[in-house]
């Protein structure tokens, strides 16, 4: 006759907890029949035919075109059993299950690191088949069904530095894993603890966690930024920022750098940001005086450690941009423009390292001329320019006036410094 077999997903069942099963007929019967499982021993484990049905001594599955599922529940820790299934025309089979011992366990945490401003850390709670001699964790399996109201509780050593959202959990019947949270609180370290409910195991590992919470910080970044010029800086927060956050930025040395809020605004030496929940990143400006040495920026906020960044000052001066050269040509009765504008420049060379940063606001108008050095064989339209806060370039119009050479030269403002390049243009008038 034709063979029945059984199957488990493991063969090893936890404490009052279950395993599912198959039975397979090695040759499909032309109608579907009834098979019966049976326990050897109804003291130490139950069928169930749902994974959220008590179990009994005995069930009865319906064997059709495949296999069938049945579950395997256990009500002790120690000692084996026997599953036997038998249908007519068929030939029995049978399955050893081994029973051991349960305890429940923290899934996936082998460290826990946070800060004081994060979300809440999600902690799964699961109940865990143990190894009968050393307790050691072997693997997790459903809650059986039968069996409800088993409260585990979840418990943190300092509640100043961390506490738990959902304490005790609950598990009942067919129930795999249980969810509560680590809501960080204050800095420091605090041990999360699965506590062992009455009539189970305590796990050798696996049961605790080590919480470290830190406060969140300030880190800033910002380039060198040139004299009278401006650029944007920026803050990321390393956790996001709560409802209210604001943020105070500070220049050590208001003399020589400013902040500001915005490209728009005139800077001083300390300026306060509302910072939109949730943000990690914020940006300011910040705005030379000085043509070199460094000045200081901090940043603060509550709850989080301060940051700073030294910004560098570097000279600027006025040049030629997007010119891609020192030489022009022209015929008599064309005209060409040329762009001039703010150039950022190396405080060792005065070669331009930077084109058109924007001018920072407040600062005073001024003129920048733009002459030829032979007017009869060029000339110059639209100088002297005008520049003032929030300017990073303007236009200038060169007209062939008759042949020659003549030399386009720009000159230096007050307090700004000659590039090395990028401020004379010979121009050839054929």
């Amino acid at each position: 006759m034709p063979r029945l077999s059984l199957n488990l997903n493991s063969s090893v069942v936890g404490k009052d907890l279950q395993v599912s099963g198959f039975v397979s007929p090695e040759t499909h019967p032309g109608t579907p029949i009834n098979a019966t499982l049976s326990s050897s021993d109804p003291t130490k484990i139950l069928l169930s035919t749902g994974a959220f049905v008590a179990g009994n001594s005995s069930v009865t599955v319906t064997l059709g075109q495949g296999s069938s599922q049945f579950f395997v529940q256990s009500l002790t820790d120690r000692g084996t059993a026997t599953v036997t299934v038998s249908a007519p025309g068929f030939t029995s089979g049978s399955v050893n299950v081994t029973l051991g011992p349960t305890g429940f366990t923290l899934q996936n945490h082998a460290t826990l690191s946070t800060t004081s401003l994060s979300p809440d850390t999600t902690l799964q709670i699961v109940p865990t088949v143990l190894d009968p001699s050393t307790l050691g964790v072997r693997t997790t399996q459903p809650l059986r069904a039968g069996l409800s109201g088993v409260q585990v509780n979840v418990t943190s050593s300092d509640t100043r530095v961390g506490n738990i959202t959902t304490s005790p959990v609950v598990f009942n019947g067919g129930d795999q894993y249980k969810a509560t949270g680590f809501h960080p609180v204050g800095a420091g370290t605090a041990v999360i603890t699965v506590d062992v409910p009455a009539g189970f195991s305590t796990p050798a590992g696996q049961r605790q966690v080590l919480a470290t919470v830190a406060s969140p910080g300030l880190t800033m970044y910002s380039g060198p930024v040139g004299f009278n010029l401006q650029t944007q800086a920026t803050i990321n927060l390393t956790a996001p920022a709560p409802a209210g956050l604001r943020l105070t930025i500070t220049s050590t040395d208001p003399s020589k750098l400013l902040v500001s809020p915005s490209s728009l605004a005139t800077g001083s030496g300390s300026i306060s940001l509302n910072v939109f929940t949730g943000a990690t990143t914020v940006s300011f400006w910040v705005q030379a005086l000085g043509s070199s040495g460094t000045v200081q920026v901090t940043a603060s906020a509550p709850g989080f450690n301060n940051g700073s960044v030294d910004v560098l000052l570097y000279p600027s001066g006025f040049g030629f941009l997007f010119f891609g050269g020192s030489t022009m040509s022209l015929s008599r009765g064309t005209t060409q423009f040329l762009y001039v504008g703010t150039v950022l420049l190396d405080p060792q060379t005065l070669t331009p390292i930077g084109t058109a940063p924007q001018l920072r606001p407040g600062l005073a108008p001024f003129t920048v001329n733009v002459t030829s050095s032979d007017p009869t064989v060029a000339a110059i339209t639209g100088s002297p320019l005008a520049f003032s806060g929030g300017d990073s370039q303007k236009n200038i119009w060169v007209s062939g006036v008759s042949p020659g050479i003549t030399t386009i030269s720009i000159s230096t403002p007050a307090g700004f410094s000659a590039p090395a390049s990028f401020q004379q243009i010979t121009a050839t008038v054929r």
